[in-house]
């Protein structure tokens, strides 16, 4: 589930060690409501990937097929843009996702930080350190 997690429009992972099973996910999903981010959207996102992975399981079990993890994975039709801000202590102060069509890396990267410092500009905040992850 944690690889999927990671995988998701929101790309905010847990702690190591904060979800150790599937019980710990409510939490984990009312705290992210802290940080800005729409909790209906992410359990709608984590009941339907148990769902694939539990259908996914029972394929593998009872018809021996062989589970394509990529095209689990996979989502060519749009892609999730994700801005997160932290402050100078590392405490996750906002978290923004936008729906676009695949462009190149360059171009999205350009519409992330474009997207940071929309949400920034929005709420206030006066001083910024742009980092990407490419």
């Amino acid at each position: 589930m944690k690889t999927i997690w990671i995988a998701s429009p929101w790309t905010l992972s847990p702690l190591r060690g904060s979800v150790n099973s599937y019980v710990e996910w409510p939490r984990f999903i009312r705290h992210l409501k802290e940080l800005g981010v729409n909790c209906n959207e992410v359990l709608l996102f984590v009941s339907i990937a148990m769902d694939h992975i539990w259908l996914t399981r029972n394929a593998a079990i009872h018809y021996h097929s062989v589970p394509d993890v990529n095209s689990c994975l996979r989502r060519s039709d749009e892609l999730m843009l994700v801005a997160m801000a932290r402050n100078h202590e590392g405490v996750i102060l906002f978290a923004v996702t936008s729906k676009t069509t695949p462009k190149s890396p360059l171009v999205e990267e350009t519409y992330s930080t474009i997207l940071a410092l929309t949400e920034a500009a929005k709420r206030k905040i006066p001083y910024y350190i742009i980092d990407g992850d490419s």
